[in-house]
């Protein structure tokens, strides 16, 4: 009963703020559990936060990471300056910040790619050198 309570507090606190909440309570309680912080969870220093990847979209599988709380206000300070250096405004930092996490992650699957078929290749080559034993007579 008492983590339900965490989870309609934390489901009220994302409403206040105006941000989507799409997880179930068995699912915000596994991210949690599968974090193994769940109970360092809090706002003070050293302790853990349920935080969306730049800080963009709703509360929901897939967007929700556990973090230090002191490396959320980092991400959300970092978000301010690009808004202010450039001029954007938060959502459009937030928007630049989810594009060049999109190039990076493309650019780690191209790369993965490329390893993975440079390493079948060697692996194809090596079978295709090797003879056939001789059977012993």
């Amino acid at each position: 009963m008492e983590n339900y309570k965490k989870y309609i507090a934390h489901i009220s606190n994302a409403k206040t703020r105006g941000i989507e909440f799409e997880l179930t309570f068995d699912e915000w309680l596994g991210i949690w559990e599968k974090s193994g912080k769940f109970s360092q969870r809090g706002k003070k220093k050293g302790q853990y936060v349920m935080a969306r990847f730049g800080d963009i979209g709703p509360y929901a599988v897939g967007n929700v990471k556990i973090i230090l709380c002191s490396e959320n206000i980092q991400e959300a300070r970092a978000t301010r300056i690009i808004a202010t250096d450039y001029g954007i405004g938060n959502d459009g930092a937030k928007r630049l910040q989810a594009e060049c996490r999109h190039h990076i992650n493309e650019t780690i699957n191209r790369c993965f790619s490329t390893i993975t078929n440079r390493a079948q290749r060697k692996l194809d080559r090596q079978s295709a050198n090797r003879q056939p034993e001789k059977a012993a007579a």
